[in-house]
């Protein structure tokens, strides 16, 4: 009943201190991506996923983008830095 990244969040800040961890459950728009060096996205539709990846890519300073989703015992993982990475 819990929020999995509200709860998480707080160990993955432990993994690098200098790292701002921050959850975000609201909407998403490219004035709110802007903000970031980098976004994670979880739990999302293929639609919503590709939707934001635009977003983030869109950006004046391209936002690098992961997605990432587990299924029990299998998961994916996408990163997409831009055309230089």
């Amino acid at each position: 009943g819990k929020n999995r990244a509200a709860v998480s969040a707080k160990k993955l800040a432990e993994l690098n201190p200098y790292v701002d961890v921050q959850v975000h459950t609201g909407a998403v728009d490219g004035e709110f991506l802007s903000h970031f060096q980098a976004a994670v996205f979880t739990n999302h539709t293929y639609e919503q996923l590709q939707h934001l990846n635009e977003l983030c890519r869109a950006q004046k300073q391209q936002v690098p983008f992961i997605a990432a989703r587990t299924f029990g015992l299998f998961g994916y993982l996408f990163v997409d830095f831009g055309k230089e990475f």
